[in-house]
């Protein structure tokens, strides 16, 4: 069986938000009928509906990080938490947060990692 962390978080681009984990995927290769011991693709897909690439063959940096604790002040994802959208009206979230405020609020106090148990 394999755990993971609750949370996931992109780490490129205008990510600004902390997703709920609904279940992670690993995917390895098939080399000549052997299967490779190194994963090739780990994926994160969240609870509404989001996709992020935690670690694949091809790239040397991490699309998105596994998070177990977010930092105090980062910005929750909405859907993923049931309380709607976040960011719904002139990119202003809860208590007039904006999606560049968020971004820069983005993180984790404890990360995480998949662990077969």
């Amino acid at each position: 069986m394999t755990r993971f962390p609750p949370y996931v978080f992109g780490t490129a681009g205008t990510a600004a938000l902390v997703h709920k984990v609904e279940h992670a995927e690993i995917h390895w290769s098939d080399v000549d009928g052997k299967i490779s011991n190194k994963p090739l693709i780990v994926a994160a897909k969240t609870v509404c509906g989001y996709s992020f690439l935690i670690q694949h063959h091809r790239s040397k940096r991490k699309r998105a990080e596994f998070c177990v604790l977010p930092k105090p002040d980062a910005v929750l994802c909405g859907r993923c938490h049931g309380t709607g959208v976040t960011f719904k009206e002139r990119n202003k979230g809860p208590n007039g947060i904006t999606i560049r405020e968020a971004h820069q609020r983005l993180g984790c106090i404890s990360e995480g990692t998949l662990t077969a148990a």
